[in-house]
């Protein structure tokens, strides 16, 4: 159903997310906003003070990070300390994340005294929006959306949710144009970096 509202998807830096220290820019936010245009072609809507941003989990985060960084080197084993090391980031959360991806048959495991992971599919056949999907264990914008369906005294009727609904499937169609391929496109600058030697054994 169209109710004539556009959902605008925005990445917004999170230099100190959470109350937590500063980390990189890198880590991003995604602040859905909506613009309604009139007949008149004047654009109104969007989210200003007080807005809320869908925030993708750290989880989800450091996935995409580790993804990159191997695929930085591929066919080549890496550690989890390589990763947390090149990106400032806790190896024991890192390591679930290895064991997430793992799982989902994305990276694969080395075992030995020179093991480690490595990736374990082509860039271009990781989906972003698949990824997304996989390691977010909540997308429910509203109460509404949750799979109990909440318990607000207006569901039946309310609007809301078709609005939500519509505005998070158009985010997750973005990240479905993309593959971690498109994500890696710009090597050079990615490599320096994260101090990714090329030429290394």
């Amino acid at each position: 159903m169209d109710f004539g509202w556009r959902p605008q998807a925005e990445r917004v830096p999170l230099c100190r997310p959470f109350g937590m220290a500063p980390v990189s820019c890198a880590h991003w936010a995604v602040r859905l906003s909506f613009q309604r245009r009139c007949p008149d072609g004047f654009v109104f809507g969007g989210l200003s003070r007080g807005e809320h941003a869908v925030r993708m989990t750290f989880h989800t985060d450091y996935a995409l990070r580790m993804l990159i960084y191997l695929a930085m080197r591929p066919g080549r084993v890496s550690t989890v300390g390589d990763v947390a090391e090149a990106y400032q980031l806790s190896r024991n959360h890192l390591r679930k994340v290895a064991l997430k991806l793992r799982k989902l048959g994305l990276i694969a495991t080395v075992r030995g005294r020179a093991g480690g992971i490595r990736i374990a599919k082509l860039p271009a056949e990781i989906s972003i929006g698949a990824l997304v999907r996989a390691t977010e264990e909540e997308f429910a914008l509203v109460e509404c959306l949750q799979g109990d369906g909440g318990c607000c005294a207006i569901s039946p009727a309310c609007r809301l949710k078709g609005m939500f609904g519509e505005a998070l499937s158009a985010y997750l169609a973005v990240l479905d144009r993309y593959t971690l391929a498109d994500v890696v496109r710009n090597r050079t600058a990615l490599e320096t970096l994260l101090g990714i030697d090329t030429h290394a054994a």
